[in-house]
């Protein structure tokens, strides 16, 4: 069965540096692969002229497969717990069209906002 790509982006704070944004970054990688998903890569960009590497790694994105709304929940609520651990950021997360952002919100509107998402992802957007 073909799998469907969330999009997980995390905010980062005007005081991380580049070895903080890749320790969150990973950090959020392994909870989301503690869930029931296919894969979890980080997005791949052009690295800048003059550097060795012709790919640089984004570590505030991951591409998340996911092939069923099982492993879509399970992953959510890896991404609702990362967030609730780090106080003070958010995620976007995007599946198809359909965008939730987890940033600033009560655990409770989280929850909300949560349970709206997935029952309108139900059928629409995974294989």
């Amino acid at each position: 069965m073909p799998a469907s790509t969330l999009h997980l982006t995390f905010e980062t704070l005007a005081d991380d540096d580049a070895e903080r944004v890749a320790e969150l970054g990973r950090a959020l990688r392994e909870a989301v692969l503690s869930a029931d998903v296919e894969s979890a890569d980080f997005a791949e960009s052009p690295a800048p002229p003059n550097t060795r590497s012709g790919i640089e790694l984004d570590w505030t994105t991951l591409l998340v497969a996911v092939v069923s709304s099982g492993a879509l929940t399970a992953a959510v609520t890896a991404v609702q717990a990362w967030v609730m651990r780090n106080q003070g950021r958010g995620v976007k997360l995007k599946l198809g069209g359909d965008e939730l952002e987890l940033t600033g919100l009560s655990r409770d509107q989280q929850d909300k906002a949560i349970k709206a998402w997935l029952d309108r992802q139900r059928g629409f957007n995974l294989p």
